[in-house]
Protein backbone atom coordinates (compact mmCIF):
# COMPACT_ATOMS: atom_id res chain seq x y z
CA UNK A 1 0.00 0.00 0.00
CA UNK A 2 1.38 3.26 -1.12
CA UNK A 3 2.37 6.16 1.62
CA UNK A 4 -0.75 7.69 2.85
CA UNK A 5 -3.65 4.96 1.27
CA UNK A 6 -5.51 5.70 4.64
CA UNK A 7 -6.94 7.75 2.56
CA UNK A 8 -8.65 5.14 0.55
CA UNK A 9 -12.40 5.28 1.34
CA UNK A 10 -13.64 2.07 0.63
CA UNK A 11 -12.19 -0.90 -1.03
CA UNK A 12 -14.73 -1.82 -3.24
CA UNK A 13 -16.84 1.23 -3.76
CA UNK A 14 -13.51 3.38 -4.57
CA UNK A 15 -9.72 3.55 -5.66
CA UNK A 16 -7.68 3.55 -3.36
CA UNK A 17 -5.65 6.47 -3.74
CA UNK A 18 -2.96 8.59 -2.49
CA UNK A 19 -3.78 12.44 -1.38
CA UNK A 20 -2.22 13.41 -4.31
CA UNK A 21 -3.99 11.33 -6.45
CA UNK A 22 -6.71 12.04 -4.52
CA UNK A 23 -6.34 15.78 -5.48
CA UNK A 24 -6.14 15.37 -8.92
CA UNK A 25 -8.94 13.23 -9.16
CA UNK A 26 -11.25 15.49 -6.89
CA UNK A 27 -12.62 17.81 -9.08
CA UNK A 28 -13.07 20.03 -6.51
CA UNK A 29 -9.97 20.93 -6.86
CA UNK A 30 -10.38 22.08 -10.27
CA UNK A 31 -13.07 24.23 -8.74
CA UNK A 32 -12.21 25.85 -5.37
CA UNK A 33 -16.11 26.82 -5.13
CA UNK A 34 -17.27 23.88 -4.52
CA UNK A 35 -16.92 21.91 -1.91
CA UNK A 36 -14.47 18.50 -2.24
CA UNK A 37 -17.15 16.19 -0.79
CA UNK A 38 -19.41 16.61 -3.50
CA UNK A 39 -17.59 14.69 -6.16
CA UNK A 40 -16.50 11.67 -3.91
CA UNK A 41 -18.37 8.50 -4.24
CA UNK A 42 -19.13 7.27 -0.41
CA UNK A 43 -19.82 3.39 0.35
CA UNK A 44 -23.29 4.19 2.21
CA UNK A 45 -21.68 3.01 5.48
CA UNK A 46 -18.53 4.52 5.25
CA UNK A 47 -18.33 7.84 7.62
CA UNK A 48 -14.99 10.31 6.88
CA UNK A 49 -14.25 13.42 8.78
CA UNK A 50 -14.05 16.70 6.77
CA UNK A 51 -10.53 17.21 7.06
CA UNK A 52 -9.93 13.46 5.37
CA UNK A 53 -11.77 15.41 1.86
CA UNK A 54 -9.79 18.78 2.33
CA UNK A 55 -6.95 18.65 -0.71
CA UNK A 56 -5.03 21.18 1.51
CA UNK A 57 -5.19 18.66 4.84
CA UNK A 58 -4.25 15.62 2.60
CA UNK A 59 -1.35 17.13 0.90
CA UNK A 60 0.20 18.12 4.26
CA UNK A 61 -0.35 14.87 5.39
CA UNK A 62 1.27 13.03 2.48
CA UNK A 63 4.41 15.37 2.56
CA UNK A 64 4.75 14.96 5.68
CA UNK A 65 4.87 10.47 5.41
CA UNK A 66 7.22 11.35 2.28
CA UNK A 67 9.42 13.79 4.42
CA UNK A 68 9.96 11.35 7.44
CA UNK A 69 10.52 8.70 4.67
CA UNK A 70 13.16 10.58 2.80
CA UNK A 71 14.99 11.56 5.95
CA UNK A 72 15.12 7.67 7.28
CA UNK A 73 16.48 6.74 4.19
CA UNK A 74 19.59 9.21 4.00
CA UNK A 75 19.95 9.10 7.55
CA UNK A 76 18.50 6.36 9.73
CA UNK A 77 19.12 7.54 12.97
CA UNK A 78 17.53 11.29 12.65
CA UNK A 79 14.72 10.43 14.37
CA UNK A 80 16.23 7.80 16.77
CA UNK A 81 18.75 10.44 17.73
CA UNK A 82 16.04 13.20 17.87
CA UNK A 83 14.41 11.23 20.61
CA UNK A 84 17.05 11.48 22.69
CA UNK A 85 16.49 15.32 23.60
CA UNK A 86 17.41 18.60 21.60
CA UNK A 87 20.42 21.14 22.25
CA UNK A 88 19.85 23.99 19.86
CA UNK A 89 22.13 26.93 20.14
CA UNK A 90 19.47 29.38 19.16
CA UNK A 91 16.70 30.71 20.34
CA UNK A 92 14.35 32.61 17.44
CA UNK A 93 11.56 35.29 18.29
CA UNK A 94 9.93 35.54 14.91
CA UNK A 95 6.88 36.52 13.14
CA UNK A 96 3.68 34.37 12.48
CA UNK A 97 4.32 35.83 9.58
CA UNK A 98 3.33 32.29 6.87
CA UNK A 99 6.24 33.60 4.67
CA UNK A 100 8.91 33.87 7.37
CA UNK A 101 9.57 29.73 8.26
CA UNK A 102 13.37 30.00 10.71
CA UNK A 103 14.37 26.70 9.59
CA UNK A 104 13.34 27.01 5.97
CA UNK A 105 15.02 30.51 5.60
CA UNK A 106 18.02 29.06 7.78
CA UNK A 107 18.17 26.04 5.96
CA UNK A 108 18.03 24.21 9.29
CA UNK A 109 16.70 21.41 10.43
CA UNK A 110 14.93 20.07 13.30
CA UNK A 111 17.12 20.68 16.51
CA UNK A 112 19.13 23.80 15.71
CA UNK A 113 16.46 26.65 16.59
CA UNK A 114 14.06 26.87 19.65
CA UNK A 115 11.52 29.11 18.54
CA UNK A 116 8.55 31.08 19.31
CA UNK A 117 6.36 32.98 16.91
CA UNK A 118 3.75 35.34 17.28
CA UNK A 119 2.11 38.63 15.63
CA UNK A 120 4.67 40.72 14.59
CA UNK A 121 7.87 39.30 16.41
CA UNK A 122 6.81 40.87 20.01
CA UNK A 123 8.31 40.31 23.40
CA UNK A 124 6.20 42.10 25.55
CA UNK A 125 7.51 43.05 28.82
CA UNK A 126 6.07 40.86 32.00
CA UNK A 127 4.17 38.74 29.35
CA UNK A 128 4.21 35.33 30.68
CA UNK A 129 4.72 33.16 27.90
CA UNK A 130 7.43 35.28 26.00
CA UNK A 131 9.57 35.29 29.17
CA UNK A 132 8.88 31.87 29.90
CA UNK A 133 10.25 30.38 26.69
CA UNK A 134 13.45 33.10 27.25
CA UNK A 135 13.79 31.73 30.44
CA UNK A 136 13.50 28.08 29.63
CA UNK A 137 15.47 28.48 26.32
CA UNK A 138 18.78 30.20 28.40
CA UNK A 139 18.64 28.25 31.81
CA UNK A 140 17.05 24.86 30.94
CA UNK A 141 18.73 24.11 27.32
CA UNK A 142 21.46 26.02 26.91
CA UNK A 143 21.13 28.30 23.66
CA UNK A 144 24.32 30.87 23.38
CA UNK A 145 22.58 32.83 20.88
CA UNK A 146 19.21 35.16 20.95
CA UNK A 147 17.44 36.04 17.46
CA UNK A 148 15.02 38.58 17.74
CA UNK A 149 13.84 38.47 13.60
CA UNK A 150 12.11 41.35 11.81
CA UNK A 151 10.77 40.97 8.29
CA UNK A 152 9.89 43.41 5.64
CA UNK A 153 6.12 43.94 4.67
CA UNK A 154 5.50 42.86 7.99
CA UNK A 155 1.26 43.60 8.25
CA UNK A 156 1.71 43.74 12.05
CA UNK A 157 4.10 46.37 11.91
CA UNK A 158 1.78 47.80 8.84
CA UNK A 159 -1.27 48.68 11.19
CA UNK A 160 0.52 49.49 13.87
CA UNK A 161 2.23 52.91 11.61
CA UNK A 162 -1.55 53.29 10.31
CA UNK A 163 -2.38 53.35 13.94
CA UNK A 164 0.20 55.19 14.72
CA UNK A 165 -0.92 58.10 12.13
CA UNK A 166 -4.43 58.99 12.93
CA UNK A 167 -2.68 59.98 16.28
CA UNK A 168 -6.32 58.97 17.98
CA UNK A 169 -6.78 56.90 20.86
CA UNK A 170 -8.58 53.12 20.01
CA UNK A 171 -12.05 53.13 21.38
CA UNK A 172 -13.10 49.43 22.32
CA UNK A 173 -9.80 48.17 21.44
CA UNK A 174 -9.47 44.90 20.08
CA UNK A 175 -7.17 42.21 20.83
CA UNK A 176 -4.57 42.65 18.00
CA UNK A 177 -4.54 46.31 18.68
CA UNK A 178 -4.61 45.96 22.38
CA UNK A 179 -1.15 43.32 21.35
CA UNK A 180 0.71 46.00 19.27
CA UNK A 181 -0.32 48.88 21.48
CA UNK A 182 3.72 49.05 22.66
CA UNK A 183 4.66 49.11 19.15
CA UNK A 184 2.04 51.81 18.34
CA UNK A 185 3.75 54.28 21.27
CA UNK A 186 7.04 53.52 19.94
CA UNK A 187 5.75 54.80 16.07
CA UNK A 188 4.37 57.68 18.30
CA UNK A 189 7.66 58.42 19.38
CA UNK A 190 9.55 57.80 15.89
CA UNK A 191 7.57 61.07 14.76
CA UNK A 192 7.88 59.62 11.30
CA UNK A 193 8.10 62.85 9.02
CA UNK A 194 4.89 62.42 6.84
CA UNK A 195 7.43 63.30 3.58
CA UNK A 196 8.65 60.28 4.03
CA UNK A 197 7.28 57.66 1.84
CA UNK A 198 5.08 54.67 3.12
CA UNK A 199 7.45 51.99 2.40
CA UNK A 200 10.28 53.82 3.66
CA UNK A 201 7.76 54.31 7.19
CA UNK A 202 7.25 50.49 7.48
CA UNK A 203 10.72 49.58 6.34
CA UNK A 204 11.81 52.19 9.80
CA UNK A 205 9.37 50.30 11.99
CA UNK A 206 10.30 47.09 11.47
CA UNK A 207 13.77 47.75 12.64
CA UNK A 208 12.92 50.25 15.31
CA UNK A 209 10.24 47.25 16.62
CA UNK A 210 13.63 44.78 16.41
CA UNK A 211 15.45 47.26 18.01
CA UNK A 212 12.53 47.64 21.27
CA UNK A 213 12.40 43.77 21.32
CA UNK A 214 16.19 43.54 22.25
CA UNK A 215 15.73 46.12 24.64
CA UNK A 216 12.70 44.40 26.39
CA UNK A 217 14.83 41.08 26.19
CA UNK A 218 17.27 42.75 27.96
CA UNK A 219 15.16 43.50 30.72
CA UNK A 220 13.91 40.72 31.71
CA UNK A 221 15.72 38.71 35.27
CA UNK A 222 16.60 35.74 32.58
CA UNK A 223 19.01 38.54 30.87
CA UNK A 224 20.18 40.30 33.81
CA UNK A 225 21.03 37.30 35.77
CA UNK A 226 22.87 35.07 33.34
CA UNK A 227 25.35 32.91 34.60
CA UNK A 228 27.09 32.61 31.53
CA UNK A 229 27.61 34.84 27.85
CA UNK A 230 25.18 35.35 25.75
CA UNK A 231 24.79 37.64 22.54
CA UNK A 232 21.00 39.30 21.52
CA UNK A 233 21.18 39.82 18.08
CA UNK A 234 18.37 41.94 15.84
CA UNK A 235 17.76 41.13 11.70
CA UNK A 236 15.44 41.85 9.53
CA UNK A 237 14.61 39.07 6.46
CA UNK A 238 13.67 40.69 2.97
CA UNK A 239 10.59 38.84 1.68
CA UNK A 240 11.89 40.47 -1.85
CA UNK A 241 14.75 38.62 -2.05
CA UNK A 242 15.29 36.10 0.44
CA UNK A 243 18.27 37.64 2.33
CA UNK A 244 18.77 38.44 5.88
CA UNK A 245 19.81 41.81 7.35
CA UNK A 246 22.06 42.28 10.65
CA UNK A 247 20.91 45.11 11.82
CA UNK A 248 24.27 45.01 13.72
CA UNK A 249 22.12 45.81 17.37
CA UNK A 250 24.37 43.00 18.43
CA UNK A 251 24.16 42.75 22.81
CA UNK A 252 26.79 41.38 24.48
CA UNK A 253 25.50 40.01 27.85
CA UNK A 254 28.60 38.83 29.86
CA UNK A 255 27.25 36.71 32.49
CA UNK A 256 27.90 36.82 36.46
CA UNK A 257 29.79 33.13 36.54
Amino acid sequence: MPLGAKYAISRDRFLILNPLKQLSACKAYRYPSVPCTTFVHRARSTRMNPEQHSPIIARLLYSNAQWAADVTHSNPNFFPETVKGQEPKVLWIGCADSRVPESVITASKPGDIFTTRNIANQFPIGDISAESVLQYAVNNLGVDHIIVAGHTNCGGAAAALATARKGEPIPNASSLEKWLSPLIKRVIAMDISPDVSDSEALLAVVKENVKMQIENICETDTIRHAKRKLLVHGWVYGLGDGRITDLHLTRVIEGTA
